[in-house]
């Protein structure tokens, strides 16, 4: 498992399971952190400054909620995945 990506979520959070799958999907290695039945794992979280989920934590940096461009932008930025081609401008 990856310590480069964690995600921080806990049971019935709807957004921690987009998350997930969008890790899923890119094809990211990331490690889960289940904080309603890991007390180590909230008391990192609240260490961190959040008190909910989900938290993804990508090289250090931490993201709250589900936002797709900017999970997305670090996993470039960390070289997780390749960034997304650009079409070529027409002569």
């Amino acid at each position: 498992m990856s310590e480069h990506v964690v995600v921080y979520s806990s049971h019935g959070c709807i957004p921690c399971e987009w998350v997930k799958k969008y890790l899923t999907t890119k094809g990211i290695v990331y490690k889960v952190r289940m904080v309603d039945e890991d007390a180590a794992a909230m008391a990192d979280l609240t260490k961190l400054g959040f008190h909910g989920t989900p938290v993804t934590v990508i090289d250090g940096q931490c993201f709250p909620g589900f936002n797709q461009k900017k999970i997305e932008a670090a996993l470039i930025a960390g070289g997780h995945m390749p960034a997304p081609a650009t079409a070529m401008p027409s002569a």
